[in-house]
């Protein structure tokens, strides 16, 4: 049998494509979906964004688990075993009946999305050192591919009869990727001693996390203080609203880990992440930028194809028109960032690319509405690809 490691990289890099485009697009087509998936599902407008909010929360969440998992154990194994799971959550989606069995699809699909995107650090050892600025060009560019076909994708599952089918047809394309990376694409570890894995810190600190970020990220529609009727916990009775209670228990869960962190370090044992980096000013900078560049992009994945039906009333081959741009920006940005290197720091970069990102997002907000131009709407999605593309390769670089 011919072995994989003499397979040109950019076949498997087609099926890892395929794979991280899946990854975006099963995120935004739902919110394309949320007026019928509210409608038949009979449930509140709040609880269809709290399902929206659990896939980034929980992607985020265990993201780092299944990194340091995926180093140890292969990182191939751990993306083959994500596409399996996102197979699984599409047929959860699919058939949802409730709200209960909505969000729990939703949370396996955020567990799903973490594994797959662990592809990042896989690509770093298929590609020379010349080869991966376009890797990870192409990777960047099938995000926003992702992006541009959620409008069409949602739209024609409504013309089909059901919001269901956008799931549904996730099956089979997950079945061809799993296929094509499992023949194609070689198997990657990170080099060292392998460790035991630190079950209780990777339990606590994903549970901080979760709890964070969906308290963050619903805490304006849920009342940060007084609860509002149209949430799935406003039926709790309580006096304030469930945000508050989620992100003290998010401190105190992360104070935890932080505490045994230490402990499991002083007595020898393995870890999952010692919070003495956050003592470093470098560590605590990259953690910010890089915390502030994925919210912004996983934003963009939701508000794009809301802002162009509801905003500025455009039509579904507008709408992907703009979400399209933003993949061509990417691709643009991430072949830009490996000629400029040569010339100017990583680090000026990453704030020059941050910069571009901003000033596209703020000019393409300033300018929304429903007559907003879409000459000008078109050429800031493109510098907030261009931005996005020249960030994303060196902060995963």
């Amino acid at each position: 049998m011919r072995d994989i490691s003499d397979n040109n990289p950019f076949i498997g890099l087609v099926f890892i494509l395929v794979v991280s485009a899946y990854a975006f697009l099963e995120g935004t087509v739902m919110a394309i979906e949320v007026p019928n998936i509210v409608r038949d599902l009979q449930i509140s407008t709040g609880t269809a964004n709290l399902a929206m909010t659990l896939l980034i929360a929980t992607s985020a969440a265990v993201l780092v688990a299944v990194g340091r998992i995926a180093d140890q154990f292969g990182r191939r194994r751990m993306i083959l075993g994500g596409i399996i799971l996102a197979i699984v959550s599409s047929i959860l989606m699919a058939t949802a009946w409730d709200a209960a069995s909505l969000l729990f699809a939703r949370v396996t699909q955020g567990v799903a999305t973490a594994m797959i995107l662990t592809s990042v650090a896989l690509l770093k050892g298929m590609f020379s050192e010349e080869d991966r600025p376009r890797a990870f060009a192409l990777f960047g560019a099938s995000m926003g591919l992702g992006l541009a076909l959620a409008p069409i994708v949602g739209s024609l599952a409504l013309e089909v009869g059901s919001w269901r089918v956008a799931f549904w047809i996730n099956i089979p394309i997950l079945a061809v990727a799993y296929a094509g990376i499992r023949r194609y694409v070689p198997e990657s570890r990170a080099q060292g001693v392998a460790v035991p894995v630190d079950v209780v810190g990777t339990i606590l600190l994903g549970t901080g996390l979760l709890l964070a970020i969906t308290g963050i990220s619903e805490g304006a529609s849920m009342g940060w203080w007084a609860s509002r009727a149209d949430n799935l916990f406003a039926v709790t009775g309580l006096p304030i609203s469930i945000i508050p209670i989620l992100l003290a228990t998010s401190i105190v869960v992360l104070a935890a880990f932080a505490y045994i962190e230490r402990a499991r370090l002083a007595a020898g044992k393995a870890i999952l992440m010692n919070p003495g980096l956050l003592r470093i000013q470098a560590f605590r900078l990259g953690c910010g930028v890089s915390f502030l560049f994925v919210l912004g992009g996983y934003s963009l994945q939701f508000l794009m194809p809301i802002c162009g039906a509801t905003i500025m009333h455009l039509g579904v081959g507008h709408t992907s028109l703009l979400t399209a741009m933003i993949g061509v920006g990417i691709v643009a940005g991430g072949y830009s960032s490996a000629p400029l290197g040569l010339r100017i720091s990583p680090r000026s970069i990453v704030i020059v690319g941050l910069l571009i990102m901003m000033l596209g997002i703020l000019s393409l907000g300033a300018t929304l509405g429903p007559n907003s131009d879409l000459f000008i709407a078109t050429v800031c999605c493109l510098a907030i690809g261009i931005g996005y593309g020249l960030t994303y390769y060196r902060i995963t670089e």
